[in-house]
């Protein structure tokens, strides 16, 4: 997971970039001096990027914080059953000896 993050990190700035001097919102002059001209409509790609980016964060917290919420459950769950209580106090996993049970 680490390198796919590592490698999200590297690859989606130059994306970003990319996409946006690829668009028609960028000319570049055909004469000198060879500068570039922003389309009027330039701000689309701020008004539409940017309420989609928090959309996205917002959906990927939600699914976060219930995911969490479920792995908790599931954990206190198997900690609280009956088949772990009986495990603890017969001192170790069922069929194996230890020094408690060999005393």
């Amino acid at each position: 997971m680490k390198t796919i993050a590592v490698m999200t990190l590297i690859f989606m700035p130059l994306g970003t970039v990319a996409t946006v001097f690829g668009t028609q919102l960028i000319k570049l002059k055909d004469e000198k001096p060879y500068h570039m001209e922003l389309s009027q409509d330039f701000w689309l790609i701020w008004a539409i990027s940017v309420p989609l980016t928090f959309v996205v964060v917002i959906i990927w917290r939600l699914w976060y914080r219930d995911a969490k919420t479920k792995v908790k459950q599931k954990s206190e769950g198997y900690w609280g059953s009956s088949k772990f209580k009986d495990i603890l106090s017969r001192g170790g996993v069922a069929g194996r000896k230890t020094a408690k049970n060999m005393a």
